[in-house]
């Protein structure tokens, strides 16, 4: 199972330009709203032409501009969840799973429908109406309806937005379970930092249309490489620096010099470093520790937000997360120094 696409399209703030190939597993979508992941899903299923490029599904050319090829949705194998999840109302459950299902023969569509019923665990609301079901069950049929047309890739749009937090978990468990059997490709589009982690094994990030990083879960979110990579996957903390030896930087904004550890390139303008990333610590000595002053303090309910000053000439505050419980054994009395520790500094074009 392989996807490939290359394309380029026009919208009104922005030109999407887009390239990536994805095999079996599920690759994930991440970007603000408006970054231009639902609209590379919708030309992936023949909903919207772009301007240029090329779309290839397992060896078959769903698009080519230069050939001149636009291959009509209905033929392109392609399943999609929208993120109100598109129901027909006036349908029952039965009958939307089945409005993909025409080609077949009545049986044909009788046992499908039972059996995509089944694996939702919709079993029993074969005739009620989408005004009748829950958020999640709804979402089911829509799944349901997606796979019963045995696609060779599933697009999911943000398929839990419409869904209150506290059923969420509880969701995604059910939806991984329900994929679990599904061989093809799957595209899962979200700006949910956490949600996108749980789901997916490759991600990508999207700025105003530009793939700004692309890569497993783990090295995307540990070590992104680009400023717009660092801030969309939630480092609070980013800014620009300059070089000065090869094992050294300087941070402008914080009013400090970094050890980074190593030679870097001359491509690096920025600096980060995660809000859970920064260390309380006993001793000034270690590399990259700063006396601090507090200037504001936040509570969470499992954690503590600090805003602190590290030197005089620093310009913008660092924002620090700490463990709740780490508060609290400390009564409220931090250790008197904190360190940008050298291996959680993010290097960023």
């Amino acid at each position: 199972m392989e996807l490939f696409v290359d394309i380029e399209k026009k919208l009104a703030d922005f030109t999407l330009k887009i390239k990536f190939t994805t095999k079996q597993g599920t690759l994930g979508l991440l970007g603000a709203s408006g970054s231009g992941k639902t609209m590379i899903l919708r030309c992936i299923a023949g909903l919207e032409v772009p301007d240029k490029g090329r779309i290839l599904l397992n060896g078959r050319v769903l698009f080519d501009s230069d050939q001149q090829i636009n291959i009509p949705s209905c033929q392109r194998k392609v399943g999609f969840v929208f993120q109100n999840y598109a129901l027909f109302p006036h349908m029952t459950v039965s009958e939307n799973i089945a409005f993909g299902l025409s080609h077949y023969s009545q049986d044909e569509q009788r046992k499908k429908i039972h059996q995509y019923m089944k694996i939702a665990c919709l079993v029993g609301m074969e005739n009620r109406y989408p005004y009748e079901l829950s958020g999640g069950q709804q979402q089911r049929v829509a799944l349901a309806r997606a796979l019963s047309t045995e696609p060779e890739i599933l697009l999911l749009d943000e398929p839990f937005s419409a869904l209150d937090v506290h059923l969420r978990e509880q969701l995604e468990d059910e939806i991984l379970a329900l994929l679990s059997a599904y061989t093809g490709s799957i595209l899962f589009v979200s700006h949910d930092l956490q949600e996108i982690y749980r789901m997916c094994q490759q991600i990508t990030i999207l700025e105003q249309g530009t793939q700004v990083e692309i890569g497993s879960k783990t090295a995307v979110f540990e070590q992104p490489r680009t400023k717009a990579g660092a801030k969309i996957t939630g480092c609070a903390n980013i800014t620009g620096c300059n070089l000065m030896l090869k094992n050294q930087i300087q941070v402008n904004d914080w009013g400090c010099v970094l050890d980074i550890g190593q030679a870097v390139s001359n491509k690096i303008t920025s600096v980060g470093i995660r809000a859970n990333h920064l260390r309380f610590c006993d001793q000034q000595d270690l590399p990259n520790s700063f006396g601090y002053q507090i200037k504001s303090i936040k509570e969470m309910p499992d954690k503590i937000i600090l805003l602190l000053k590290i030197t005089e000439q620093q310009i913008v505050w660092l924002k620090v997360e700490i463990d709740r419980q780490y508060w609290q054994n400390y009564s409220e009395q931090l250790p008197p120094y904190v360190q940008l520790p050298t291996e959680k500094l993010l290097l960023l074009a």
